[in-house]
């Protein structure tokens, strides 16, 4: 259960921070065979000159979309208190259609996330 717990902890910390990295500095880019969108949701709190998030992910975004062909990204900035961030991440993670594809979250939601089928190690698309 533990090493599951860390494989799990391990994949939703990675998907939220290194794998943007990886898109934008692997040798190789991602070449969809369709278009293809993913969804970034995060946080953002406080007054809007400190949507440090948000100022992170606009300026990496058109490096992302430069280097993949066919992939877009969309970012959902949620505002609100912290609390009520993560009752809305919970939300959108309850519906396929509504469920971001990457979300920041902290780790010790991810053990009640993975449990309740919202979020899945990323092993599997990482191995090649």
């Amino acid at each position: 259960m533990i090493k599951l717990r860390k494989t799990v902890a391990r994949a939703a910390l990675l998907g939220a921070f290194v794998v943007p990295g990886l898109l934008i500095t692997s040798g190789t880019a991602i070449h969809a065979a369709t278009p293809t969108t993913i969804t970034i949701a995060f946080g953002e709190y406080g007054p809007p000159a400190s949507y440090m998030d948000l100022k992170w992910w606009q300026s990496i975004v058109p490096q992302i979309e430069a280097a993949n062909p066919n992939i877009k990204v969309k970012l959902e900035p949620i505002v609100a208190s912290e609390g009520d961030y993560y009752t809305k991440i919970d939300l959108t993670m309850r519906s396929a259609s509504t469920a971001p594809d990457l979300v920041k979250e902290d780790s010790f939601l991810v053990g009640s996330d993975a449990t309740a089928g919202y979020i899945t190690p990323l092993d599997k698309y990482l191995a090649a």
